[in-house]
């Protein structure tokens, strides 16, 4: 009986460079965009939370631009991930091959949602570990409905997804987000063949044309704060126009 916004962005694979870019410090996405010209972005993979702010925030799971390894601390479970490789093609790869990736961009995330259009991820079944790492999460953010953030690719086109959520339950018209298996039945239902959770949550931050289409809040501990402008992350996949 609850509902939430959802919004969907397609991008033809010709008319996009796609790229990761990982941040030397937290950055609010939508801010960084307008410095470099860039008009459509999405956060990126997760980081180790603090509740103490005197703590660095850190990169989780397994990172590496042009090649590079970047520090990073990993995840207990493989998990599946974003490459785009020289040719800055962009594709899903599933967790028991992340390991034979060398050359371009990648970062770990997930659960992987949909794989070969099969959708993965149910209420009751974590085929990826993620509820697992209860030291790296604040919260188990693998039930329940909250704001989320995908992506998904087929042969012709990438797709990024967003859902607003956090609202309080005297809100009664309030977005309630999705659950995993809602997110994933959802990205198979615009037809990607290939779909991979990103991180959540107040730091789910989806931009294009220039704006910011969801609307980044904060859960209770937060008192259900809007952070107009997405909160600082350190990681995300951004997409430059193709020259004619």
């Amino acid at each position: 009986g609850h509902s939430t916004r959802i919004h969907a962005v397609r991008y033809p694979r010709e008319a996009v460079i796609p790229r990761i870019v990982v941040f030397d410090h937290p950055t609010r996405l939508y801010e960084w965009c307008q410095d470099n010209e860039i008009d459509d972005a999405i956060n990126g993979g997760f980081t180790l939370n603090h509740r103490s702010e005197d703590l660095p925030t850190v990169l989780l799971g397994n990172y590496r631009i042009n090649g590079r390894h970047l520090a990073a601390i990993p995840f207990p479970t493989p998990r599946s991930g974003v490459h785009i490789n020289e040719q800055r093609d962009l594709s899903i790869i599933h967790r028991d091959y992340t390991h034979t990736l060398a050359d371009g961009d990648f970062f770990q995330a997930g659960p992987m949602l949909v794989r070969e259009g099969e959708v993965l991820v149910s209420d009751i079944y974590d085929f990826e570990g993620v509820a697992l790492p209860p030291l790296q999460m604040d919260d188990d953010w693998t039930k329940d409905r909250y704001p989320r953030s995908a992506i998904g690719v087929n042969e012709h086109s990438i797709v990024t997804v967003s859902c607003n959520g956090y609202s309080p339950p005297e809100e009664v018209d309030g977005d309630r987000g999705m659950t995993l298996a809602e997110l994933a039945l959802f990205m198979a239902g615009l037809g990607v063949k290939d779909a991979l959770n990103l991180d959540g949550g107040s730091k789910s931050t989806h931009i294009a044309g220039g704006k910011v289409l969801n609307n980044p809040r904060g859960g209770l501990g937060d008192n259900y704060q809007y952070f107009d402008e997405g909160l600082p992350l350190l990681s995300a996949i951004v997409f430059e126009k193709q020259s004619d």
